[in-house]
């Protein structure tokens, strides 16, 4: 069977676009794993990140507590902190996640 040469063109055209709506899906398909991966990566580093302030907060509300029995290092290390702009307050409740 003969195809006159503009069933040929649209054949082609039809053809380079078809590949290349695959090569696309294909890269849409790896940049949404990549993403995936980031995500899950986040999502470690941010339970890190909790548990190392909720440990921070632990050790600043029991320095408080013993400065307020009249520890004079712990009070130096509050002094320290209150000039560094960190206040500690020992009645605060935890952040919420």
């Amino acid at each position: 069977m003969k195809f006159p040469m503009t069933n040929l063109a649209g054949i082609c055209t039809a053809a380079a676009l078809v590949l290349m709506l695959g090569s696309n899906l294909v890269d849409i398909g790896r940049v949404h794993d990549a993403l995936l991966k980031a995500r899950g990566q986040q999502q470690v580093n941010l339970e890190v990140s909790k548990r190392a302030e909720t440990q921070l907060d632990a050790l600043a509300k029991g320095t408080k507590a013993l400065a307020d029995a009249g520890n004079p290092n712990a009070r130096t290390i509050l002094a320290v902190l209150k000039q560094n702009g960190v206040q500690v307050n020992a009645e605060a409740a935890p952040a919420a996640p």
